[in-house]
């Protein structure tokens, strides 16, 4: 009781430290203050490796099988909708079935009316049955879910990252630290579709941090059940975003190993410099990626020059700094550093997406043929049946693992 005690008030205290840095308007500061905060303290020497037979029920793998025209680069987000999924990558939209075959792709790069010069940021529609893209060169485009046809578009003044939606007219998009847009001068901007203009924007921009704070971030919203969430590179706190307000949700406590403030409030030459005097230091800082499940939610720091996964089981307050994958269900012990790479693309449902390159995946089962290790009885047809029909540079397979259910996800022995 006396713990329940002593993290209401610590929620409290930082609910009221963050009101008085976030917020534009008294009645705004005074919605915060009564909002639930829920802290995430990590100890960043404690790290350890994963299991991931400690999370996941069970694993498959599809391989993407598309033609030369849907030729995989860099795979920047994953939809999962009606038994498709849908890829972000090349300045295109690919759609495969669940099998991983590719069936259609949103192509239409130029800079007519419905096409787009730049692809930053992608959303489905369910209600409407469309297809959305964001633009950095200003600019929403609706597209028909089934066909990929025109539907409408609308220019904005506002150029950014990402975005998402709350209704049908709302949108909500992140502009980074830049500040030569016309009409909005904050990090943060609601944007409504029927007006055409910005109605809301949370979070100022100093000319400070545009010298130096520009980064495009795995995700910064989130979306769990009827929840859209929010979080940008250098901050510690997840928000909670309704029509017209910004609540801070989540605070993840870094405590004596945070990035201090003088850090984050110095000047730099440019992003570069910021960057690698984060990374020569003993800190953790940089947020990357905020994916939430029924029962975990998985995040990824930089710890100086080392990159962790981060993960909390939302039943028992468990967290886990993890600085190794241990492939023990699929790939019999392999093992890997905590990396970029093999941080879920995607969390739909009680499911996740991580993409795994063909030459990481063939390099990992001949090292497995090599050492004369065999594969776990329950996934040897199946990977080998994919060995065996991949080539090095195919597309990406996706490993996709369903969680346990809350009661047994373990994450620690």
């Amino acid at each position: 009781a006396i713990k329940m005690l002593i993290n209401r008030l610590n929620s409290l205290l930082f609910s009221s430290i963050i009101l008085l840095f976030s917020c534009e308007k008294d009645q705004h500061s005074k919605s915060i203050a009564k909002y639930p905060l829920e802290i995430i303290s990590v100890d960043v020497s404690n790290k350890q490796s994963l299991l991931i037979s400690d999370i996941y029920d069970s694993i498959r793998l599809v391989k993407l099988n598309g033609n030369p025209s849907y030729q995989t680069d860099e795979i920047h987000k994953i939809i999962v909708y009606a038994d498709r999924i849908y890829i972000q990558c090349n300045q295109e939209i690919l759609m495969y079935d669940s099998d991983g075959n590719a069936n259609w792709k949103l192509s239409k790069f130029g800079e007519g009316p419905g096409e787009y010069s730049s692809l930053s940021d992608f959303l489905i529609d369910t209600v409407s049955h469309t297809i959305e893209i964001y633009s950095s060169m200003r600019k929403i485009v609706r597209y028909d879910l089934t066909d990929g046809s025109l539907v409408d578009e609308k220019r904005i003044s506002l150029d950014g990252y990402s975005f998402d939606k709350l209704d049908s007219d709302t949108y909500v998009i992140y502009s980074g630290s830049a500040i030569y847009n016309e009409d909005s001068n904050y990090k943060l901007n609601y944007f409504s579709w029927e007006k055409g203009k910005i109605v809301n924007g949370f979070i100022p921009i100093s000319k400070r941090e545009a010298s130096f704070m520009h980064f495009s971030d795995l995700t910064n919203f989130s979306r769990h059940e009827n929840s859209l969430s929010f979080l940008y590179a250098f901050n510690d706190t997840i928000y909670s975003l309704s029509k017209g307000d910004i609540l801070p949700r989540i605070f993840i406590d870094f405590g004596k190993s945070k990035l201090p403030y003088g850090m984050l409030h110095a000047r730099y030459k440019d992003v570069m410099d910021f960057f690698s005097q984060c990374k020569a230091s003993n800190y953790a800082f940089r947020l990357t990626g905020f994916f939430e499940a029924n029962n975990l939610i998985i995040s990824a720091f930089h710890h100086g020059s080392s990159f962790n996964h981060l993960y909390y089981n939302k039943l028992t307050n468990e967290v886990k700094v993890v600085d190794r994958i241990i492939y023990d269900a699929i790939f019999n012990g392999l093992e890997e550093k905590a990396s970029f790479e093999n941080l879920p693309k995607g969390v739909y449902g009680n499911e996740t997406y991580i993409v795994i390159q063909t030459y990481d995946f063939i390099d990992k089962i001949e090292t497995l043929i090599k050492n004369k290790i065999i594969l776990p009885k329950k996934y040897k047809k199946h990977i080998l049946d994919i060995y065996h029909n991949t080539k090095m540079h195919d597309d990406p397979i996706l490993l996709i693992g369903k969680l346990k259910k809350e009661q047994t996800v373990n994450l620690y022995q």
